[in-house]
């Protein structure tokens, strides 16, 4: 994978990206349902490592397209199950990248067999977490169309919390039966 200024380079100036309006889906342990798009919740604290961001790194969200993606991906880290809310989320956002699509892989001089390895597993930042904060770097990318590696499959997307605009992005979860309402940024 590209890295450093030549990848800044390509995501903001040879990248496609497209603008996305839809809604997608939030897993967050039960607890948490309250607070469905984290505002609340560790912004004091280091952020945790993830698919698409380094240990303190930016801030993203991982969503699902559909509530068994969703789901899969909230269990996948393994263990014991445990009870989570799925909270649909509408997404509006203008730049998403897709990693699904070969010109974007080729541009990026991303391998497939990158987009698999498992962050928890590797010593060294992986591929992804690299392109995550480059993407958030960078400022032109709000989020990042990806394959959900489970057994269950599905699209996910990982929207970088810093690069949302008022009044341009925004993720917003309004449940009128419930009372749970939440909007970034």
């Amino acid at each position: 994978m590209l890295t450093g200024p030549p990848l800044l380079e390509a995501l903001t100036h040879r990248v496609t990206s497209r603008p996305v309006p839809a809604m997608f889906f939030r897993g967050t342990p039960l607890a948490y349902a309250a607070d469905p798009l984290g505002r609340n919740r560790g912004r004091s604290s280091p952020i945790a490592a993830g698919r698409f961001n380094l240990l303190g790194g930016t801030r993203v969200l991982y969503l699902g397209e559909t509530h068994q993606t969703c789901a899969a991906e909230s269990q996948a880290v393994g263990g014991a199950s445990f009870a989570i809310a799925i909270i649909p989320v509408q997404v509006r956002l203008q730049a998403v990248i897709d990693l699904r699509d070969a010109e974007t892989l080729d541009v990026l001089e991303l391998e497939p067999r990158e987009l698999a390895l498992n962050f928890r597993l590797s010593r060294q930042p992986t591929p992804t977490q690299l392109l995550g904060e480059a993407c958030a770097e960078c400022g032109a990318i709000d989020g990042i169309f990806y394959a959900s590696l489970t057994p269950a499959g599905g699209l996910c997307l990982a929207v970088l919390e810093s690069n949302l605009r008022a009044g341009v992005t925004s993720l917003v979860v309004s449940d009128l039966r419930t009372k749970l309402a939440d909007q970034l940024p």
